[in-house]
């Protein structure tokens, strides 16, 4: 049986299960959180920015979300959820 075929369910229940880890007021505001993380973070990663700025970007959106200060496993769980390459996209077509 080829493992390739479950591969995108595999990343789908992943994906599920890291957002069910994130506190409810986190999950609520997800779309926003990741609105402004898809403005900065390419940019940012595109001119070399260190991991610990990218981190950054990711506390003052949630901040700005929420309203919440973010813990280290939330910034861990949002930083695992972001996809850099679909965020990138718009960017290349500007």
């Amino acid at each position: 049986m080829k493992l390739q075929r479950f591969q995108p369910l595999a990343i789908r229940i992943a994906r599920a299960l890291l957002v069910r880890t994130l506190r409810p007021q986190l999950r609520r505001q997800l779309a926003a959180i990741f609105a402004e993380t898809d403005a900065t973070i390419p940019e940012s990663l595109a001119a070399g920015a260190p991991p610990v700025v990218v981190e950054g970007l990711i506390v003052q959106a949630v901040k700005r979300a929420t309203g919440i200060q973010p813990t280290a496993s939330d910034i861990q769980v949002i930083g695992a959820l972001f996809d850099v390459v679909a965020a990138a996209v718009p960017l290349s077509k500007r």
